[in-house]
């Protein structure tokens, strides 16, 4: 298992339309790194769109939107070689898996940036696990970003099975924000938020204890989470969580599995108590 957590995935019968994660952006290990696998027979592909929002976020209240924004797409079965980078999303850089320019199908796309300042990348992507990296322009650009990722071929065979993210995770409006939107039918999923675990990945600065709430489109909270082993009404879900072998390795870390019913939902990464630190948010969509 790497420090996203990539691990023991299987399909998921609902399609997983879109994933996103808003969280500020730092520099060195403080940028923001979403990873997310893909499954499917040999031979298929996922289509999808990576976008890297920062300036637009200024119309929704964001006081500290990133500025400027470049998005780099990693292929973790290729040494995590750069496969794909973009900065301003109508200038296409050609390289790697980008062989053409994509401002027009970006633009058609339904989901382009609104401001050019922002990035986006279209990738045909084979089974395997990816990385998006989302960094500031110049020098001390930081800032609160967005990456997301849109499903462009919702009939493939290929289907998006795991999301995780890792940044840093600040006190009050500084948490991780992971978004999601399913369709089709109903899809299980494991949602954990790692922090003291990552430091035996290196992490100097590992969120020492996290806390985990999923919410649905109306804001209320479908269930929440502090220590995985037990829920919070006291009854031990233990049992239920080693069975998905997909159990954090610090007790201090949280965790659930639910089923879901197509919806847009958000998952929120809190320290406790209102700590500052590295911090990954995963999500596992089961059979």
């Amino acid at each position: 298992m790497d420090v996203l957590g990539y691990d023991r995935v299987a399909i998921t019968p609902g399609l997983v339309a879109n994933v996103s994660t808003r969280l500020p952006v730092g520099t060195g290990e403080n940028v923001l790194i979403e990873g997310f696998i893909v499954q499917g027979p040999a031979g298929s592909t996922k289509k999808i769109i990576v976008r890297a929002i920062g300036p637009s976020l200024a119309a929704f209240g964001v006081t500290d939107a990133l500025p400027n924004p470049t998005l780099e797409i990693h292929d973790s079965n290729n040494g995590n070689a750069i496969v794909a980078t973009n900065d301003n999303w109508q200038t296409t850089q050609v390289g790697g898996i980008i062989t053409g320019d994509q401002s027009a199908e970006i633009a058609a796309s339904g989901v382009k940036p609104t401001n050019d300042l922002e990035s986006a990348i279209i990738a045909n992507l084979a089974p395997g696990s990816y990385t998006a990296v989302v960094r500031g322009t110049g020098t001390n650009n930081v800032g609160t970003g967005l990456v997301d990722a849109y499903d462009l071929s919702p009939a493939s065979s290929a289907k998006l099975v795991n999301v995780a993210t890792r940044g840093l995770i600040q006190p009050g409006d500084k948490l991780m924000i992971a978004g999601f939107i399913t369709q089709n039918g109903a899809v299980r999923a494991v949602v954990r938020a790692i922090g003291p675990s990552l430091a035996a990945f290196g992490i100097t600065n590992a969120l020492p204890d996290t806390t985990l709430q999923l919410r649905d489109q109306n804001g209320a909270i479908v269930v929440e989470n502090d220590n995985w082993k037990v829920r919070t009404n006291g009854t031990s879900q233990q049992a239920e969580m080693e069975a998905t072998q997909l159990q954090p390795t610090n007790d201090l870390e949280a965790a659930f599995v639910i089923t879901l019913q197509p919806g847009q939902y958000t998952a929120q990464v809190r320290g406790k108590p209102e700590s500052t630190g590295i911090g990954v948010v995963e999500i596992y969509f089961l059979p």
